[in-house]
């Protein structure tokens, strides 16, 4: 395994197998639980301004089948997303999804579980974003 701490808010967690991911992943309802990040060490205190070191992905939502997926490189602020290729970038729908708040995302960010797994899988088992998904800078 790469990624060695997993989070499901407000809960963290040494990461030991990719069966706690899966696990987490079954909690998020986007009610009560809406966060899930999965990193390659925890945070440092004192230092870290987001609740991880190193490489992370972090998943949001879980509603209806629907996801937030962002990856943030070591050092990084501003994420790498997941685009749905099946939504065009110049579809105007947005959708209400809970990261912690109740936010709203266009609808192309969204993405439904299968696409969040090997998301998941390819950064917990080896540290890399799969390179069949549609990655894009914000």
């Amino acid at each position: 395994m790469f990624a060695k701490y997993i989070l499901l808010d407000p809960v963290e967690h040494e990461l030991r197998s990719i069966d706690q991911v899966w696990d987490a992943l079954d909690r998020l309802d986007g009610d009560s639980c809406s966060i899930l990040i999965v990193a390659e060490r925890p945070p440092i205190p004192g230092v870290s301004e987001v609740p991880f070191s190193g490489r992370a992905i972090a998943i949001a939502g879980g509603a209806q089948d629907q996801f937030l997926c962002e990856a943030f490189e070591d050092g990084e602020t501003e994420p790498i997303r997941i685009r749905n290729p099946d939504v065009p970038k110049s579809h105007a729908e947005s959708v209400l999804l809970r990261r912690g708040e109740l936010e709203e995302f266009d609808r192309h960010w969204i993405v439904g579980r299968p696409i969040v797994e090997r998301a998941l899988k390819a950064f917990a088992e080896c540290g890399e974003l799969d390179k069949d998904l549609i990655w894009e800078r914000l």
